[in-house]
């Protein structure tokens, strides 16, 4: 199951297939244990599972200490938080083997069994010059050093901090692993665009450090900074966690205050959106502000790219609407049901079209953004790999088609309120298989559900076939039942190629893996599945094999089920 799945504020999933909580506690001039124990205690009580320490703040062994004495106090073990460390560019030669002796010495102050990320922490040494010419070979053996550390399962990830476009650039020459992270400053007054597009385009996670721009007074008291904050109700350092966050930008606030650890992670969840650059304001910014639950989802759909992190978040958000949608939908269609005895049946005719032609369209095109995005996905994790960890299928086009098709299951409730007016037989097969797919749909989306590539990529292919079929019949052309029944007979194929995954998924972690699923939402989904296999099963029996499958005999058209 995913290591950070429920974690306050979110996680990334690295490019080296590793995951790191977005939100985290900086531990910069933290120079005592009781400092330290109270930091810690705070960020652990309030849902921080991210401590950032590094060599040259002289306080590895005492966030050790702390962690070691106060996990199982709050019932947690190594394994639900995530250390990062740095280490220096030496002075002297042989840096290769120092950096390594470092990492070890770090390894041991910090009581780990493995350190979840080491990162360069500076492109050359703290006192030498950035004109030096052997800046470039510095880096590179630091960095090996590193890459030995991560073969040795010292580290689990590496990468830099501080680095511009062209450390990376040389780096990205010779390595072996490429960089996890580049850890730099980042905050309206420094926003390094280009060398965020960089880090994105190279699959390099940005984490910004100094987020709260050391308390910058032309910062705090900047009139757009202040007039945000009023206007919403927040704190200036929540305004500057938020432009990151919202930006998909790992944080890692430091304090040693109690309260201000505690307020501080509390800018996860609130209602944020980008809004315009605002640079003629002396500030360079992308500032956010609340909106509307429409105003989000149209800035999710049209921002380039797809940011999958805000898509998750919005699900978030309105997953308990959602759920109340799905309640107020059933009493609705039984009213509409009742009512309609007393009335003679709507033909809806165009309605009916209109409603296939658009599922039809949406269908097929969703298939055909997913196919390819699935076999990608085959063919660089494996067959295991695509339906265990989430990769590329949730970026890009692919992870937009996923987030619609979630909303979309809002949507896809209407028509049954064409089969009531239509006053047509409401089968409980119908209206329970839209009410528990839109609420699994909402819940596996923003927990970030690995095998829902698979479930997503046979949906909308199931789906392009069968509502073409609708549109058809709508028509009035006449189609064999061969094809409704070849339709059902796909629908249930779809549910044993998804038992197939769970079972495995399930037996993988019974050995010792862990696949990018929770375990409600497993289980949520087994269920579901088995539910849904056994009904379209006895549909399929009616229908097709009970006394010599009369629908297939008669050569009727199919009556919709799904």
């Amino acid at each position: 199951m995913a290591r950070f799945g429920n974690t306050r504020g979110g996680y990334v999933r690295m490019a080296d297939g590793y995951e790191m909580p977005l939100f985290g506690l900086g531990t910069y001039k933290i120079t005592t244990q009781k400092d330290m124990d109270r930091a810690v205690d705070a960020a652990l009580k309030n849902g921080y599972r991210l401590f950032d320490t590094a060599f040259a703040y002289s306080n590895e062994e005492l966030l050790g200490n702390s962690l070691q004495r106060l996990l199982p106090e709050h019932n947690l073990t190594q394994a639900d938080v995530f250390v990062t460390t740095k280490v220096p560019i030496l002075s002297g030669d042989n840096k290769k083997d120092r950096t390594y002796e470092v990492v070890c010495e770090s390894l041991k102050k910090l009581q780990l069994g493995a350190i979840d990320l080491v990162l360069v922490h500076y492109p050359r040494e703290w006192s030498g010059s950035d004109k030096n010419p052997k800046n470039q070979t510095d880096r590179i053996e630091v960095y090996q050093a590193l890459e030995r550390c991560k073969e040795e399962g010292k580290v689990r990830s590496i990468g830099v901090s501080n680095f511009e476009i062209r450390h990376l650039q040389e780096l990205l020459q010779v390595c072996r692993y490429r960089p996890a992270v580049n850890q730099c400053e980042f905050h309206p007054f420094c926003c390094r665009r280009e060398l965020l597009e960089y880090c994105r385009q190279q699959e390099i996670f940005f984490e910004a450090f100094t987020s709260l721009a050391r308390q910058d007074p032309k910062l705090y008291k900047n009139e757009v900074v202040v007039r945000i904050a009023e206007n919403h109700k927040m704190d200036v350092p929540h305004v500057l966690l938020a432009f990151a966050l919202t930006q998909h930008i790992g944080v890692i606030p430091k304090s040693s205050n109690p309260d201000r650890v505690a307020e501080n992670i509390n800018v996860v969840g609130k209602k944020l959106t980008l809004k315009d650059r605002v640079a003629d304001r002396g500030i360079d910014a992308s500032f956010l502000h609340p909106s509307s639950e429409m105003a989000g989802l149209l800035d999710i759909i049209t921002e380039s790219p797809f940011n999958y992190e805000a898509a998750r978040q919005y699900t978030r958000e309105i997953q308990w609407p959602a759920f109340w949608i799905s309640m107020i939908y059933v009493v609705v269609i039984f009213s509409i049901k009742a009512i309609m005895t007393n009335f003679k049946p709507f033909e809806l005719k165009p309605a009916l079209t209109f409603w296939n032609a658009w599922l039809a369209v949406f269908s097929i095109a969703g298939s055909l953004v997913t196919t390819p995005a699935l076999l990608s996905a085959i063919y660089s994790q494996g067959l295991t790999g695509s339906y265990c960890h989430s990769g590329a299928f949730f970026e890009g086009a692919s992870g937009l088609w996923s987030f619609v098709f979630c909303i979309s299951k809002i949507a896809e409730l209407g028509d049954t309120i064409l089969i009531v007016l239509r006053k047509k037989p409401l089968m409980f097969l119908h209206w329970y298989h839209h009410v528990l797919t839109l609420n699994y749909g909402f819940l596996s989306f923003m927990e970030n559900t690995a095998f829902n590539t698979w479930i997503i990529w046979l949906n909308f292919s199931v789906h392009a076939i069968m509502y073409s079929y609708y549109l058809t019949t709508s028509f009035k052309i006449r189609v064999p039942a061969v094809i409704a029944r070849s339709i059902t007979f796909l629908q249930i194929l779809q549910f044993v190629i998804t038992h197939l995954i769970l079972f495995h998924v399930g037996y993988l972690y019974l050995n010792g893996t862990q696949c990018d699923v929770t375990g409600h939402t497993y289980f949520l989904c087994l269920g579901m599945e088995i539910s849904y296999l056994v009904l379209f099963g006895n549909f399929f029996y009616q229908s097709y094999i009970k006394n010599g499958g009369k629908k297939f005999k008669k050569e009727q058209v199919t009556k919709k089920s799904d």
